[in-house]
């Protein structure tokens, strides 16, 4: 479970993290014999098709088997608070203040704004102390909220947590290109999903580096940072 979030006190994390590099040691070794050398024939390796993909920042990369490519992020991805819709204004109520701050919540766990997503809380009127729940629809997923709120006659506050944030394919592909700086990567995972914070998601991932194939575990925070951990 997330810990509470106070009311205006949320702000996107984003947390730049350390590229971990690998050291690749080689060894070689030769025949002392005087046998002739014969190469070994080049093995025939099939040419995969690619297709386009579109990725996080709407651009195309290919697809190559399982997969995707596409250029390595200058930096690790990073919430747009500037594609939120406007916060609602002092005539706002109290459940229209409390379904903005919801929806900010979990769009700003996945770092991708959903124009489609929406938020529906239970009506109040914030004049005595209550709990409510809150749905957040993100990409087709709902994310139940729990609000504790503390009433009041001219001013009022609230708490509000989840179980789960979303997280997105695009998004986790991109900020892995970042973490391993390499193009091909590919996650083992919906276009969007669930997924408890801070903990091991359950997803894996594998990067082609130039040190080979390297896979990592995903763990994703509620305040919009992915991280990695190499299996």
């Amino acid at each position: 479970m997330t810990s509470p979030a106070r009311k205006r006190l949320s702000r996107a994390v984003v947390m730049t993290p350390v590229a971990v590099g690998a050291t690749l040691a080689l060894s070689g070794c030769g025949l002392l014999f005087p046998f002739p050398f014969v190469p070994a024939p080049e093995p025939e390796v099939p040419i995969e098709e690619t297709v386009p993909a579109q990725q996080a920042d709407g651009t195309e990369g290919l697809v190559s088997g399982d997969y995707r490519t596409g250029p390595i992020p200058a930096s690790s991805p990073e919430f747009d608070e500037s594609t939120l819709p406007a916060e609602p204004g002092d005539t706002a109520t109290p459940t229209e203040q409390i379904e903005w701050e919801v929806l900010k919540s979990a769009n700003q766990a996945s770092l991708l704004y959903d124009p489609s997503s929406t938020a529906e809380c239970t009506e109040t009127q914030a004049s005595v102390d209550e709990t409510i729940d809150c749905t957040v629809t993100y990409q087709g997923l709902q994310i139940p909220y729990t609000v504790d709120v503390t009433g009041g006659s001219y001013i009022f506050s609230y708490e509000y947590r989840a179980d789960s944030v979303p997280m997105v394919r695009d998004v986790v592909e991109d900020a892995l290109r970042y973490w391993a700086d390499a193009e091909a990567v590919r996650c083992d995972m919906d276009e969007a999903q669930l997924a408890t914070p801070d903990i091991d998601s359950g997803v894996v991932c594998d990067a082609q580096t130039e040190y080979g194939v390297e896979s990592y575990n995903v763990e994703v925070s509620a305040y919009g940072y992915v991280s990695f951990t190499m299996v």
